[in-house]
């Protein structure tokens, strides 16, 4: 593989392959797939919003938190975000003026490189 310019090393971070790559200037990407963090959800709300608390143990990084409202054929109504807090609880809220036929809701938290940090947590409303 002596000059060749365009190759690249696939492999897991923390192994051999990477340190080749780094000590011979060969680009290297990790192919170890982060697991993904599991949410706790807690809904609740009134007449006029849906509300959703959500937080994930020992998760410490920037992200997006997000709900979105779907119907029964899977056709989505609203969507909010706002930013994860960490350490805390964060809350979703999404008004239910103008929505009709609301079947269950989505919620999931993504980093904002939009990769996601959580499973996706399915809640009937």
């Amino acid at each position: 593989f002596r000059n060749c310019s365009e190759m690249s090393i696939y492999a897991e971070s923390g192994t051999y392959a990477q340190t080749y790559a780094t000590e011979n200037d060969i680009p290297f990407v990790n192919t170890k797939k982060e697991e993904l963090k599991t949410i706790t959800v807690d809904p609740y709300g009134n007449a006029s919003t849906w509300c959703f608390d959500i937080s994930i143990e020992g998760y410490t990084e920037d992200a997006i938190a997000y709900a979105a409202i779907y119907d029964e054929n899977g056709k989505m109504l609203a969507i909010t975000s706002e930013e994860f807090v960490v350490d805390d609880v964060t809350t979703l809220i999404i008004p239910k003026s103008g929505v009709t036929g609301a079947s269950y809701a989505k919620v999931f938290v993504w980093k904002n490189n939009l990769k996601p940090v959580t499973l996706l947590q399915t809640v009937e409303l």
